[in-house]
């Protein structure tokens, strides 16, 4: 792919020509934007949020802990705001857009 504009609003673009027009979900799996960065992607993607089509929707996570094993020792090790100051590749921010 080329990339006209050297800038994130360019990648965007070359990447997502049509994000203010509702595309199908595939469309979004097919065409990724990587980074190596976690802040990067938040950027990216606050980005992209706001070029897109439709009405945005934020959803609540759940803020407790269940133990698989019945034993409710260490559920309370870390607190709420600890954990939701994890910025993990794996992990949603918080809140969820």
């Amino acid at each position: 792919m080329i990339c006209d504009d050297n800038s994130v609003t360019g990648l965007i673009s070359s990447t997502y020509p049509h994000i203010d027009h509702h595309q199908d979900d595939q469309y979004y799996l097919d065409h990724t934007i990587l980074s190596g960065k976690n802040s990067d992607v938040e950027d990216i993607n606050s980005v992209v949020l706001q070029r897109c089509a439709g009405e945005e929707k934020i959803l609540q996570s759940a803020d407790s802990i269940v133990s698989d094993d019945g034993n409710p020792n260490g559920l309370g090790l870390y607190s709420m705001e600890y954990l939701n100051s994890l910025r993990a590749s794996s992990l949603l921010s918080r809140p969820i857009p």
